[in-house]
């Protein structure tokens, strides 16, 4: 049979709308929030995906089938898991405590399939080298350990010692490398002619020369200059 080499691009472009609506459909979650069992699903359905961009005539109405069937059993398998507990405790799992009032659960090592070697490293990677500085830990349903430390390792915030920080607002970037963000602009109630204006209050010779401005609720603007790097690096 001879190759159409112009049915490859277009079913590669058909695969990539339907995943791109199936995805849409499923929600925005980043890996590190996926139970595994959402994250098995996305690997099948992005599988079904790359097939069906080099399927033939024939498998097309197949694979896409098998991708959508796959996208309303994640779906829907996310519909149960919210309105019913049960049903959660299924398909999502449920938190293991490894860790509590230092006290260090081998069991539920075991069932978690964790070696100590590895919870030190994850350990390690939040910044508790030593184990004598975590008071709880646990397991969740992504896969990530969240870890408690003890009382006397505890960050310091405003309340503990009496003081009231002024509360942050939202950023708007108005300027990107050189360039206006009218839309933002606009949204914060600004126009060129008052963006003009601060420009040159700042004594700022042209607009290519800021890498980013930002302006906050309270009117306060930031400009970032570019900057020649020193000659040599320093890290």
């Amino acid at each position: 049979m001879q190759v159409q080499y112009w049915f490859i691009p277009l079913t590669t472009i058909l695969s990539f709308i339907v995943l791109f609506l199936l995805s849409k459909i499923l929600g925005c979650r980043t890996i590190s929030s996926m139970s595994m069992f959402d994250y098995i699903n996305s690997i099948a359905i992005g599988s079904i995906a790359a097939q069906l961009s080099i399927a033939q005539e024939d498998e097309i109405v197949h694979n896409m089938i098998a991708m959508v069937l796959y996208g309303v059993l994640t779906y829907l398998s996310a519909i149960l898991s919210e309105k019913f507990k049960p049903c959660r405790k299924i398909l999502v799992g449920h938190p293991i405590v490894l860790v509590d009032k230092g006290k260090y659960y081998f069991k539920n090592f075991k069932r978690a399939h964790l070696e100590m070697e590895e919870f030190q490293a994850i350990a390690r990677f939040q910044g508790y080298f030593d184990m004598q500085k975590i008071d709880s830990a646990i397991l969740e349903t992504t896969g990530q350990v969240s870890i408690i430390p003890t009382a006397d390792e505890k960050p310091v915030v405003a309340s503990d010692i009496n003081i009231t920080p002024e509360q942050e607002v939202i950023l708007a970037n108005i300027i990107l490398d050189g360039e206006v963000c009218k839309d933002n602009l606009k949204r914060m109630g600004k126009d060129q002619t008052w963006l003009d204006k601060e420009i040159s209050r700042y004594k700022i010779t042209s607009l290519k020369d800021i890498f980013l401005a930002t302006l906050d609720e309270n009117n306060t603007i930031n400009f970032y200059i570019k900057a020649k790097p020193p000659k040599k690096d320093i890290l």
